[in-house]
């Protein structure tokens, strides 16, 4: 009972049914006993299924809440004796609060309430005529109807989960924080390499004289740091925030071509946002990599160059998740191979005796490697991704005193690739693919400090708009072996 009494109300009781009870054959669910009212506002919560009783009563409102467990043909409530619902109109709800596991197709039942004899639904009202349900893979749509010795929720449309989406997110985090580690091989490695030679031919030419400062291996250091937070607009968008190290050896030949090999590491998180009829969805994780490489540099006598680079690694990620209306949201792990190259070609525009303007096209490309992840049962791939991008900038270099420059650029890039596909293998379903194609401006402005007690600095500031939003920032450091 949820009240009882022999002369007083029984009104806005309340019974609750979860967790594994058992009831006797005989036991009757009453809203309330008593000669008067004993309808009015009482309420039977159901939490569970597979719930046998003789019958219901006195009732006024009555809710499923169907389990993540649930599976066609299930039943929730099943009464021996014919109901009446009692009272004057009985309003029946059903909802799925959780996720449901199982895999529906169309025309599948669950059976609500059933009656071994009938059910008298003259005085019973269903608050919804349909319901949604959802799994990580698909939405559900059921349809509530009546007959003489049952209430059914039967599957009407079965739509793929568009929110799988935001599963290949961190796909977009990943490949933008390898992007701008080959930004940082491809810009301020590659003079980092270059003014270590300069730095070390520099201070040969000083002290040629002397034997112990003089590098008969023609040997330089250099290292490069990078801190950004960039916003990368994939239809949704990424928030990626990390710090690129760069350490590497440099040699030249005849002071034309210049070339090293280093080894690269970073670290940071990210953040994605997708928004999707039925849900939002926040993810986030931390990313690290770490690889090695090789770079050169060509100088041509009529102010040309050439440069090249080639480096690969692998990154490791994490994903949680918000918002996917789920029981529990995805998470996973993921590990990849990714491989980098870049090409160039430039020219240094002397303007006078201490300026000149420093042009050049750059082809930059990423590969991250594919992988399959079982996230809640399952099963998913994702394959490889492509960034082809180009870079043409301007740089106007200023020369303060023999050691120090100030500089500023202007640079535009464009991503023709960058398309994370994936696909839910376990129902065959080609996932929305997020991509960074598109176009984005940048500027920089700098300053060196140059061949101070053998060291080069150079600091640097960028600015992106467009497909790439945000700042990045970073230091440079050659030094003499």
């Amino acid at each position: 009972f949820g009240g009882r009494s022999f002369s007083g109300l029984t009104t806005n009781n309340t019974i609750n049914i979860s967790g594994n009870p058992t009831f006797g054959v005989t036991t009757i669910l009453y809203g309330g006993s008593s000669d008067v009212d004993n309808f009015t506002g009482n309420t039977l919560n159901i939490r569970i299924k597979d719930i046998k009783v003789k019958n219901i009563k006195n009732f006024e409102f009555i809710n499923l809440y169907l389990l993540d467990s649930t599976k066609a043909n299930d039943t929730i409530l099943k009464v021996n004796d014919t109901i009446t619902f009692g009272g004057s109109n009985t309003k029946l709800n059903v909802s799925a609060p959780n996720s449901i596991n199982s895999n529906f197709n169309i025309g599948d039942s669950i059976t609500l309430i059933s009656s071994a004899t009938s059910i008298d639904t003259s005085k019973l009202t269903i608050s919804n005529t349909s319901f949604q349900a959802s799994s990580l893979a698909h939405i559900y749509n059921f349809d509530i109807t009546s007959e003489a010795q049952a209430i059914n929720a039967t599957l009407n449309t079965k739509a793929d989960n568009p929110a799988q989406k935001a599963l290949s997110e961190p796909s977009i985090g990943s490949l933008a924080f390898i992007n701008q580690a080959s930004d940082l091989t491809a810009g301020f490695g590659m003079d980092a390499m270059v003014n270590s030679q300069a730095n070390l031919n520099s201070s040969m030419n000083s002290n040629n004289s002397n034997d112990n400062n003089t590098n008969s291996n023609n040997l330089a250091s250099f290292s490069a740091l990078n801190i950004s937070d960039i916003r990368s607009n994939s239809g949704s968008h990424v928030d990626t925030k990390g710090v690129s190290i760069l350490v590497g050896i440099s040699k030249s030949i005849d002071e034309e071509f210049i070339y090293g090999m280093f080894v690269e590491l970073g670290k940071g998180n990210y953040d994605s946002y997708n928004s999707f009829n039925t849900s939002s969805v926040h993810g986030s994780g931390d990313s690290k990599y770490y690889g090695f490489g090789l770079m050169s540099k060509l100088d041509f006598k009529d102010s040309y160059y050439f440069e090249n680079s080639f480096r690969v690694g692998q990154i490791k990620s994490d994903y949680e998740s918000e918002g996917f209306d789920l029981n529990s949201n995805p998470s996973f792990d993921s590990k990849k191979m990714y491989y980098g190259a870049h090409l160039g070609v430039g020219n240094i525009i002397k303007l006078n005796t201490i300026s000149n303007l420093d042009i050049y096209t750059k082809i930059l490309y990423t590969r991250t490697s594919s992988e399959n992840i079982n996230i809640d049962s399952n099963d998913f791939k994702f394959a490889s991704v492509n960034s082809i991008r180009s870079k043409t900038r301007a740089r106007y270099n200023y020369e303060l005193n023999q050691n120090s420059n100030l500089y500023a650029g202007i640079a535009y890039e464009y991503e023709f690739d960058s398309k994370v596909k994936a696909k839910n293998l376990s129902t065959n379903y080609d996932i929305d693919a997020p991509t960074l194609k598109g176009s984005t401006g940048i500027l920089e402005v700098g300053y060196k400090v140059l061949n101070t007690k053998g060291f080069n600095i150079d600091l640097n500031l960028q600015g992106l708009s467009g497909k790439k939003e945000g700042v990045s920032g970073g230091i440079g450091v050659e030094w003499r072996l």
